[in-house]
């Protein structure tokens, strides 16, 4: 995939879907960096329709601020469970999908398992 902006790339990680807070992360990041932005990155993505929201919130605050719709893509990271059954419609849901990141260390907490240590091997891990 080519960059959309060469003199700046950026990326901002806002708050999971299910806050309080996302809506207000979108529209502070996208209008603050607007042009310079380069993706958005929604964490702990469940279902398809997390991702048609955000495709739909950029899409307006993109036509607000005059800027080339479609062009701040999204990086979807998939931490739980029910995330991972989803990943297919996930990745499906919107043409500014970018990414799929996957979360191990949320991903085993969802499933009540014990984690690696991340960034660091397990002790009994061969």
């Amino acid at each position: 995939m080519t960059p959309r902006n060469v003199d700046w790339l950026a990326g901002s990680r806002v708050n999971d879907w299910t806050t309080q807070w996302t809506y207000g992360d979108v529209i502070e990041v996208v209008t603050g960096a607007g042009a310079h932005l380069d993706c958005v990155m929604l964490p702990k993505v469940q279902s398809a329709e997390q991702i048609a929201w955000l495709d739909l919130t950029l899409t307006q605050i993109e036509k607000t601020l005059g800027l080339a719709v479609g062009g701040i893509g999204i990086e979807a990271q998939i931490e739980n469970a029910r995330g991972l059954v989803n990943v297919d419609a996930i990745a499906a849901a919107s043409p500014r999908i970018e990414t799929i990141i996957f979360g191990p260390a949320d991903f085993m907490a969802s499933i009540n398992r014990k984690s690696l240590v991340v960034g660091a091997l397990h002790p009994d891990y061969p």
